[in-house]
């Protein structure tokens, strides 16, 4: 976290300008854009893409049909349906260590998740 201030103070130190610091992070972040396009492979391999795309295209045009169908609450849902992947941290019900007891829903990783929520809140209001 110190490495960024020190950088750029050592920059508008050589250069005399503050200006230099914004034109320097558009230089990383366009060279970083290079290295994410250009250089790291994709991490899915060519069969998977095809079946996300015929899928993607068979949602698509389902779709279309289930607008006219569905309702208000339906296409909520569907409106936020970006939020999804976050249901990974919703607790999950795992297996009891006793057969004779009920599962019990597992708090960790959403406990996780609130200790770095307060740990970054934390960090960023300092």
């Amino acid at each position: 976290m110190a490495i960024g201030p020190t950088l750029g103070s050592l920059l508008i130190r050589a250069t005399g300008r503050t200006l230099s610091v914004f034109y320097m992070a558009v230089i990383v972040e366009f060279l970083y854009t290079l290295l994410l396009s250009l250089i790291l492979p994709e991490s899915i391999t060519k069969e998977q893409m095809a079946l996300s795309k015929a899928k993607y295209h068979a949602d698509l045009s389902n779709s279309t049909a289930e607008r006219q169908a569905m309702g208000v609450l339906r296409r909520v849902q569907r409106t936020f349906s970006f939020f999804s992947p976050l249901t990974i941290f919703m607790p999950l019900v795992g297996k009891s260590q006793n057969a004779l007891r009920k599962p019990r829903r597992d708090w960790t990783l959403t406990m996780l998740v609130i200790a770095y929520g307060i740990t970054i809140s934390v960090m960023v209001s300092s």
